[in-house]
């Protein structure tokens, strides 16, 4: 399989990271779903569900000693995940009405 095959809508945001000597990406999809692949044989990992519309942000960060993906939907919810034990670590709400 193959990141654009294993979506099933548009893939809107692509971030790579890498973790020891592996390197990953992931990508958001418009069928509101992270898809997480190691890049040494182009393996799926997992895939991160929970948003209710279409990824249209990815960013990586590190919080603490923590490694963590940031994804944000069209819908205006943003959810933290660690990347290491692959869990949501909080889920946010931005206000649709104050135009950031």
């Amino acid at each position: 399989s193959t990141i654009s095959t294993c979506h099933s809508s548009y893939i809107w945001r692509l971030v790579s990271y890498q973790i020891g000597d592996a390197i990953y990406l992931a990508s958001g999809s418009n069928d509101k779903t992270v898809k997480l692949w190691d890049m040494r044989d182009c393996s799926l990992v997992t895939t991160l569900t929970g948003h209710s519309c279409g990824i249209k942000s990815l960013a990586t960060l590190i919080q603490g000693r923590k490694l963590c993906l940031v994804s944000g939907d069209d819908g205006g919810s943003v959810r933290l995940w660690d990347l290491t034990n692959l869990e949501v670590m909080r889920t946010m709400k931005t206000d649709s009405n104050s135009g950031a």
